[in-house]
């Protein structure tokens, strides 16, 4: 059955924000010191979101793996496995207290 529904893994990255703003003065100063350096902008998070809602290079992307980079891959191999999908799946199902499948 082909519901249309297509699911697409976007990573941005790590990215400064300002969700560090509870934390004490110290830590906050060390993180933003790091953050300049290695963290990408809330601008350069977005991308690869956006690569991914508007790109022709993305359409008709279903069960890949979008990195921060916009790179296209497959998710990671324990990703793929039906045997991990399936206790994935049950674990849903219980804590949403639905017991269904794809089109029911």
């Amino acid at each position: 059955m082909n519901s249309g529904v297509t699911v697409t893994s976007v990573s941005p990255g790590i990215v400064m924000t300002d969700a560090m703003r509870h934390y004490n003065l110290l830590f906050r100063a060390i993180f933003n010191v790091i953050g300049i350096f290695f963290f990408k902008s809330a601008e350069e998070g977005v991308a690869s979101t956006i690569f991914c809602a508007v790109s022709e290079e993305a359409e008709g992307l279903n069960g890949q793996y979008v990195d921060s980079d916009c790179v296209i891959e497959l998710p990671s191999e324990k990703a793929r496995d039906p045997a991990v999908n399936k206790k994935l799946w049950e674990a849903s199902e219980a804590a949403t207290n639905w017991i269904g499948g794809p089109g029911q």
